[in-house]
């Protein structure tokens, strides 16, 4: 059974692609446009419609499910998302008109020139709808002047919609700040664009990470940097590990074991299993296969730290239980 559901995410995610969650990185897939409601729309500001196979849940509650895997079907524009939330009449209006262009200079200056000049957290959520809406339109914005370093959160939504800004001379941080960077590719409209650095270059990389994390790489260059590692014998960061699995890239056969046990979350192939006959059964592999709808035979799941009821019901409703290993 496929399930429609909403990611609200703080960066771009690739349209027609399937996403994955980890257990001690869990992505919350809300059941109703409406939840978003409650977000403070310019820290999570790129909402999209997902789909998910229900034998994939790993967790459910009454607002959303959580799931190894999940498909981007589209991304859901702001004038449609304020639509289905519950506001109250007086801001309808007021972010219609926007939607609509029927605003004033004074308006646009009191809700969004003014507004920006402060931090996000300083604003309330109201203002924080205002200015996703002014950003969505076609208005001829003026150029923000980013000061402070609690601004840099806008430059992602400042790029995504190609408004023109500018780090001031006089700002608190460094203007080549990791946090600059970070925020433009949280932003980003393009994906799959690296695919020709060389492997050993890239994999000392500061923004690694962040590639991996906003879909960078190709393909092909995520296949060239796996047998680079492998050949080389490095070890890889658990982040490498877990972003390159939460963001999708394919894990060929004769890289699976560098990804292990996390590979799991994308499939349970017969090669995994044979890896699992040469490997000490240990409790994260456990965790990740009992999150996948697994359990090995004679385990004492009593005594597991992250054993979770909520897997149980959720593999109990649409997965008739759990699948047995030996």
């Amino acid at each position: 059974m496929l399930i429609t559901c909403y990611v609200f995410s703080d960066r771009t995610l690739q349209v027609g692609h399937t996403y994955y969650s980890v257990h001690f990185s869990t992505t919350p897939l809300h059941l109703n446009l409406g939840d978003y409601k409650n977000s403070h729309c310019l820290y999570i500001p790129f909402v999209y419609e997902v789909e998910v196979n229900s034998d994939d849940v790993f967790g459910i509650s009454k607002r959303f499910v959580t799931s190894r895997a999940y498909k981007i079907k589209r991304k859901i524009e702001p004038r449609k998302i304020f639509k289905n939330i519950n506001l109250s009449e007086l801001e309808k209006k007021e972010l219609e008109a926007i939607f609509k262009g029927d605003v004033t200079d004074d308006d646009m200056y009191k809700d969004y020139c003014l507004p920006m000049k402060k931090a996000p957290y300083e604003l309330t959520e109201c203002e924080h709808r205002k200015i996703l809406a002014y950003m969505s339109y076609k208005y001829d914005l003026s150029i923000v002047e980013i000061k402070d370093e609690e601004q840099l959160e806008y430059i992602k939504l400042l790029e995504y919609y190609k408004r023109q800004y500018s780090i001031s001379e006089f700002s608190t941080f460094d203007k080549t700040s990791s946090k600059c960077e970070q925020q433009k590719l949280k932003g980003t409209r393009k994906f799959e664009v690296i695919s020709n650095r060389t492997p050993s270059e890239l994999v000392y990389n500061v923004w690694l990470n962040d590639y991996i994390m906003s879909r960078q790489l190709t393909q092909s260059q995520f296949n060239q940097l796996c047998d680079y590692i492998k050949t080389e014998k490095l070890s890889v960061l658990l982040g490498v590990i877990s972003n390159s699995i939460k963001a999708g890239y394919e894990i060929l056969p004769e890289y699976r074991e560098l990804f292990f046990p996390y590979v799991l979350y994308h499939h349970v192939s017969t090669g995994d299993l044979d890896l699992l006959t040469k490997k000490e059964k240990l409790p994260e592999t456990v965790i990740i296969l009992f999150h996948c709808g697994y359990k090995i035979k004679n385990y004492d799941y009593n005594s597991m730290e992250n054993y979770n009821k909520a897997v149980v019901e959720a593999k109990t409703i649409f997965q008739n239980g759990f699948k047995y290993i030996e």
